[in-house]
């Protein structure tokens, strides 16, 4: 994307097992201190909103991170910035130049954008799901949704099986649950849900590119 990152060597970036190992230190340090682990690259403290959100599960993620505003539009200023609403994904202008010349012109300055399908919102949702509530509750999901879970995310649930196989997630008939170790792989297990990823013909995703 960047041309000075071209400069970095692939043998000077850790490995993945290093890359790990600095993540469980990160974790044990900050849990030492008092934080809880929301998710991601994101710990609170106790008393903290975003932890009460998880607890009752009103928790919700969005492009800035965890949040407890989930009914919320966002609209972004400002260079590659991106809004997003329950209907729409828009991108601003990349080139700083570009963007001031539609906002001189009076112009929005969005240069792309994305008009999102049920299917989408489907997905999204049992994104969030995982990602915030660390378990997908299936009955009450299909329930919300008007759909056969298994039918439906017949794709995903197989590649969560094999994630299961590494400990990651615990399967039942009532639900999905992220296991302790799994945290630190929400993205994998969010993945398995993204039909974009399936249709781009991508392999099974490796832990290395998302530590």
């Amino acid at each position: 994307m960047k041309k000075h990152q071209k400069l970095i060597q692939e043998t000077d970036i850790p490995s993945f097992a290093v890359r790990l190992e600095m993540q469980w230190l990160m974790y044990d340090k900050l849990a030492q201190a008092g934080y809880v682990y929301i998710g991601m690259d994101h710990f609170a403290k106790p008393g903290d909103e975003l932890v009460k959100a998880q607890q009752e599960k009103t928790l919700y993620r969005n492009f800035q991170g965890y949040t407890t505003h989930k009914n919320c539009d966002i609209y972004a200023f400002g260079a590659s910035a991106i809004s997003q609403t329950d209907e729409v994904y828009a991108q601003n202008y990349k080139r700083l130049l570009d963007y001031e010349t539609q906002v001189d012109a009076g112009r929005l300055p969005v240069e792309r954008g994305l008009r999102i399908t049920r299917d989408d919102k489907i997905r999204r949702d049992a994104i969030s799901r995982v990602m915030c509530d660390l378990a997908l509750e299936r009955k009450p999901f299909a329930e919300q949704w008007g759909i056969v879970f298994d039918q439906y995310f017949d794709a995903a649930l197989h590649g969560l099986n094999a994630l299961a196989q590494d400990g990651l997630v615990r399967l039942s008939a009532e639900r999905i649950e992220v296991t302790e170790l799994g945290r630190f792989f929400l993205r994998n297990i969010a993945m398995c849900f993204d039909a974009y990823l399936a249709e781009a013909g991508q392999e099974r995703p490796r832990y290395s590119r998302t530590i």
